[in-house]
């Protein structure tokens, strides 16, 4: 007597059918990989993917698919890959060219006497920037720090400061500096006055080719 199955899905029974209708439905795709099966012959229930040579083509086009799926999706990997490497490439390489263009062109720009970034401190760190900015000081304090971002047009650029109490118009000192063409971070010390700071209002010009550039004015009290 020829073996009868039955099939289940979604709960609901089919059948019984004989191994070749089996066949024909796997082959016409009207059994689906979650369908269950069983014979007379089994105690409990398969799914169809587990019954030897009858979902063999779907299951060997599902598996060519997914090869085929994980190829391109690596392909894909690769190529992201690929495309990402050669765009951060380029952009270092155009990071270096502009560096170099800049490097040499930036002189070319600098016909001028530039300065910015004034500012009076109490300290200078390791990288030549102001700390503990301040624009009131104590007539005890020992030193201050005057600090300017300047671009310089030639080699040997003379720049000069001068130190004024403007309570009695007194001219405390003068300083100056010799810097190289470009960009340079131009730094005054100034110590305390051997009296001490008189107490008012001070202003530092900064002077270059013996006109005033910039000001910067504080007071100590």
């Amino acid at each position: 007597m020829a073996t009868k199955w039955k099939m289940k899905r979604d709960d609901k029974i089919f059948g019984p059918y004989s191994w070749s209708q089996l066949k024909s439905f796997a082959a016409e795709k009207r059994i689906d990989e979650s369908d269950y099966l069983k014979n007379d012959k089994m105690d409990d229930w398969l799914k169809a993917t587990e019954i030897e040579n009858l979902l063999t083509d779907q299951e060997k086009k599902r598996k060519q698919k997914k090869q085929l799926n994980q190829k391109n999706s690596l392909g894909g990997t690769k190529s992201a890959a690929v495309i990402i490497a050669s765009v951060v490439g380029g952009i270092a390489v155009l990071a270096v060219l502009l560096f170099f263009m800049l490097s040499h062109l930036l002189p070319v720009f600098q016909d001028d006497f530039q300065i910015s970034e004034l500012t009076l401190a109490l300290e200078i760190d390791e990288q030549d920037q102001p700390y503990h900015v301040i624009d009131t000081i104590s007539p005890h304090t020992p030193e201050v720090y005057l600090s300017a971002d300047i671009v310089a047009p030639e080699n040997n650029t003379v720049v000069q400061t001068i130190w004024i109490w403007e309570d009695e118009d007194h001219q405390i000192s003068t300083q100056e500096i010799t810097l190289e063409r470009g960009f340079s971070r131009a730094i005054f010390r100034f110590a305390q006055p051997q009296d001490g700071w008189p107490e008012g209002s001070y202003r530092v010009e900064i002077l270059y080719k013996q006109k005033i550039v910039d000001t910067l004015r504080f007071t100590v009290q």
